[in-house]
């Protein structure tokens, strides 16, 4: 008997808890959630992080103020549109303004912890324990513009971006739109890199100390990059996107479509950079050998004749009788560390300039064309140097904006200049050191008021174009 009535008590029992939840979650569970400087002064340095070598980039805790979570209306309560005046409208209260100290040039790590196969994850957990913990933000919870707003304020604030070449894109744009001109620097966690290569921080992080790498973004010196804007039209609509490292239509973009596809239906099987590495080079391979029948044939991609028309700085470009795809390229460095793609860059004779406001248009020939320029033994056929490109194409072919691929129908892509944006490069050379150094002289003279910051701005200008001219100089 006893047993039956603990079957019957049960139900009963079980929607007592459950119910005893929902109400503590509706009543309590949205209270106000504030972080007070107490709390925070009680996360102060340690005397390792005062006197390490990356101590510059790290925001004590005691000059965060507070974090404010604001709290929302309770169930029966009427819920009320805030309406957004000119006086508020982009403003953040989630952080009071900082005053910083003397030399202090606080580091705001963005991570990507999908990136890398995992790696995002571990160095995330690693850079807890070199930064302000506010000073780390996991792209997977915040959005990138909600996370930069405290520091857009800040002139000497810096930024770390841990991912591939498209979180990277992803920061800048999220930047711009805050006009923020904050220098950037790369820790590698993707597949090609190319950004990351053009910039000395190298082609993928390998478990390198990270204490080490934010002692070279403390060295690190300023480079200035070109965006471009990319408006692709189809007759509907005119979507823009913006690119750093290259914009390309046909073959290349036709194998990074596939090995895209291919890791969206078996992301297990892409655990590691070496292992994506792999499975590219199996796509291009297949694709080689005719073993792969996309929607778009390999036939179909190696004869764009007819199908596509380049225009560049308004002259039509005259293409190779067989032109595979057309690659417009804005860096050194293309699919994961190849050099040569742009002729001059092979003897050192014309290389690429990262800020110069033009683009270097080359043609490859088919996915042989494309080994060869990986390998280095050859180099793309060069097209046109420019400002501005127009291409057209008569027939859905696939297109990628810094290794992000899609498959585009016939339309009208035009590329302009979007401006510019601050890098960090890693200071390896004696000339990158003089830059350093001079970088810090400024950053002295304007905190003393000796000098305006447009003052200073002019003078990083021309002291960056007497550098590219040096470095372009036989």
């Amino acid at each position: 008997m006893m047993y039956f009535e603990v079957l019957a008590a049960w139900p009963l029992a079980t929607a007592i808890v459950v119910g005893s939840v929902l109400l503590w979650v509706l009543l309590f569970d949205n209270q106000e959630i504030r972080y007070e400087p107490a709390t925070l002064q009680g996360m102060a340095m340690t005397d390792a992080l005062r006197h390490s070598r990356h101590r510059k980039l790290i925001l004590p805790p005691s000059l965060i103020q507070y974090v404010t979570k604001p709290a929302g209306p309770r169930f029966w309560e009427r819920k009320e549109k805030k309406k957004t005046t000119p006086a508020t409208r982009g403003r953040s209260d989630s952080c009071a303004e900082i005053d910083l100290p003397e030399g202090c040039r606080p580091l705001l790590a963005f991570v990507n912890s999908k990136s890398g196969g995992g790696q995002g994850r571990v160095i995330k957990q690693r850079l807890y324990g070199l930064l302000c913990p506010a000073q780390v933000v996991d792209l997977s919870v915040t959005k990138p513009e909600e996370a930069l707003r405290p520091y857009r304020r800040m002139a000497r604030a810096m930024i770390l971006v841990c991912g591939g070449d498209g979180t990277v894109g992803w920061i800048l744009s999220a930047m711009s739109s805050l006009g923020m001109q904050a220098p950037v620097s790369i820790m590698p966690l993707g597949t090609g890199n190319d950004l990351a290569r053009q910039l000395g921080w190298g082609g993928g992080w390998e478990g390198e100390s990270i204490a080490d790498i934010l002692a070279d973004i403390v060295t690190g010196h300023i480079q200035r990059l070109d965006r471009w804007s990319v408006k692709v039209g189809d007759g509907l609509h005119q979507p823009q996107k913006n690119f750093t490292n290259y914009y390309s239509v046909g073959a290349d973009a036709g194998i990074a479509l596939r090995f895209h596809k291919h890791r969206q239906m078996n992301p297990k099987v892409f655990f590691s950079r070496l292992i994506n590495k792999v499975w590219y080079m199996r796509h291009g391979v297949s694709a080689l050998f005719l073993q792969l029948r996309p929607k778009i044939t390999l036939e179909e991609q190696q004869n764009l004749t007819g199908k596509i028309t380049v225009v560049a700085d308004g002259k039509e470009v005259r293409l190779p009788r067989k032109v595979a795809g057309v690659i417009v390229s804005n860096i050194g460095s293309y699919g994961g560390g190849a050099t040569t793609l742009w002729p001059g860059s092979m003897d050192g004779s014309d290389p690429v300039d990262i800020a110069d406001g033009m683009l270097e248009v080359t043609a490859v020939t088919g996915v042989l064309h494309l080994t060869q320029i990986q390998l280095g033994i050859r180099s793309g056929l060069r097209l046109a140097r420019c400002k501005e490109v127009k291409i057209t194409t008569t027939r859905s072919l696939p297109m990628q904006l810094d290794g992000e691929p899609w498959l585009q129908p016939p339309c009208e892509t035009l590329i302009k200049n979007a401006g510019t944006c601050n890098m960090l490069c890693r200071t390896t050379s004696a000339a990158g050191r003089v830059l350093a150094d001079v970088g810090e002289l400024l950053e002295w003279a304007v905190d003393n008021k000796h000098i305006s910051p447009a003052q200073a701005q002019i003078l990083e200008d021309e002291l960056e174009r007497r550098e590219t001219r040096r470095r372009h100089s036989p």
